[in-house]
């Protein structure tokens, strides 16, 4: 159940907590409005992995809020708050250095970098 007060759009980051306390992140792909106040329908990717609040030093930038995603695919991905970055970028996240090897998604209030070792 989704408060009524939370305004959401298509391309979004949303962090799911469920019963168990587990949260899992995925991104708003669309919404339908009811046709009576506030009830609604949405579509979700889900990211499937496990996803680590981090901060990532970035050259030019300096610190800025992150969260590595490891998924199941073996891919590890940055998500920033938007930021256009060029590939081959060498980064700090968690004491370790990856390059940026491309932009995987841009979103409304996200963006999602594919990183190689």
């Amino acid at each position: 159940m989704i408060e009524t007060n939370v305004c959401l759009c298509p391309g979004e980051l949303l962090g799911l907590k469920f019963l168990d306390e587990t949260i899992q992140l995925a991104v708003i792909r669309w919404i339908q409005p009811g046709m009576f106040g506030n009830q609604g329908r949405f579509g979700l990717d889900l990211l499937d992995g496990r996803f680590l609040p981090t901060t990532a030093i970035i050259p030019g930038l300096g610190p800025e809020p992150a969260i590595h995603f490891i998924s199941s695919h073996q891919e590890d991905l940055l998500l920033l708050p938007q930021s256009r970055l060029k590939p081959g970028i060498s980064i700090l996240v968690e004491d370790r250095e990856y390059r940026i090897a491309r932009l995987r998604e841009w979103g409304n209030d996200f963006c999602a970098y594919l990183l190689a070792p």
